[in-house]
């Protein structure tokens, strides 16, 4: 596959379809989030996709209050920060992403290091355009 296949678009149209998806290298089977054209173990292109679960552990959180634009225009801020989480997925790469709760009152109370979670992708609408997005939730709370 050319390398405009594990472009940042062609991830993001997965995620459009509810869909994690990781490339492998057909040669040395290293998998890589976010998906890249080139392997950087054995320095082949011979990358195809693989669906990941999407299902892990928290190993670090933050709550995040001061928010970028894209967030605040979401709805976030001071009033309403969110959670922003690395989760070591259990095929093995590490994803950076928001962790959504059930209780907005106590962000860091709802999940710890080691919090089981599993990957959503609720539709979102940001100005006019809607989207879907890539969170995840801790497990149990579905």
């Amino acid at each position: 596959m050319g390398a405009e296949s594990f472009s940042v678009a062609a991830y993001q149209q997965h995620v459009s379809q509810g869909k994690l998806m990781a490339s492998r290298c057909g040669h040395c089977q290293a998998l890589y989030l976010p998906p890249r054209p080139i392997c950087s173990v054995c320095h082949t292109q011979d990358m195809v996709w693989q669906e990941l679960k999407g299902e892990g552990t928290i190993i670090g959180f933050t709550s995040i209050a001061i928010v970028p634009t894209a967030m605040a225009a979401k709805g976030f801020g001071r009033d309403k920060p969110y959670l922003t989480a690395i989760v070591a997925l259990e095929e093995g790469p590490s994803i950076t992403a928001r962790v959504e709760v059930s209780d907005s009152e106590n962000l860091e109370g709802s999940v710890e290091v080691g919090t089981s979670v599993r990957a959503d992708f609720p539709e979102e609408t940001v100005g006019e355009e809607k989207r879907v997005t890539l969170v995840f939730r801790p497990r149990g709370s579905d």
